[in-house]
């Protein structure tokens, strides 16, 4: 007897619960508009390929402080790639689906770890409700390509609410593709792609 009362009360006391509206904190997912997807992501194997050269204009208020050109192609060595772009590789091959038309964001790792690299194409935001890794280091240089675009960055040490907009950049012509905009600190780190 005293078990089917225990059960008539708890019955009643989760009834009770579900009726209630209780207020609960929303934790948005990645979210992305358009077209826009990452190609890959990876390690670039040659970073000295990738020379300073002059300086972005100076009437305006830039992150940047610099003008790379990537004196040969950057050789890239893909971690992960997306399955629209994988065209049947197989991980052994590691070939870059990633071109020199793409949009690339490249990160400096951590201490002597060298470089790494996130390929974006398409059209349209991508926004990452955590900020993309950065292995210790930060975003070093942002190279445009064919496209316009800019990132949401913020220093690495900056835990507030500061995030900002990178200047947009871009399209380069086919002939200029392979230039550079390196952030003047390269403690930076990023959530969020718009392109086009």
């Amino acid at each position: 007897m005293r078990i089917r009362k225990l059960c008539i009360v708890v019955g009643s006391v989760m009834t009770f619960l579900i009726g209630v509206s209780v207020p609960m904190t929303v934790v948005h997912a990645d979210e992305s508009t358009g077209t826009i997807m990452m190609i890959e992501e990876g390690r670039v194997l040659n970073p000295e390929a990738i020379r300073v050269v002059g300086y972005a204009d100076s009437d305006e208020r830039l992150p940047e402080r610099s003008v790379s050109e990537i004196s040969e192609p950057l050789r890239l060595e893909p971690t992960w790639t997306n399955p629209n772009y994988a065209g049947g590789k197989t991980r052994a091959v590691k070939e870059a689906a990633c071109t020199s038309a793409h949009y690339k964001v490249i990160t400096k790792v951590g201490a002597g770890g060298g470089y790494s690299y996130r390929c974006w194409t398409g059209s349209g935001f991508y926004y990452s409700k955590t900020a993309f890794d950065t292995w210790g280091g930060g975003v070093q240089t942002v190279c445009p390509g064919r496209n316009k675009g800019a990132i949401y960055y913020q220093g690495t040490w900056d835990y507030g609410d500061h995030w900002k907009w990178s200047p947009l950049r871009g399209p380069l012509p086919s002939n200029a593709s392979n230039y550079c905009y390196n952030f003047k600190d390269g403690l930076m780190k990023y959530r969020a792609v718009m392109l086009n």
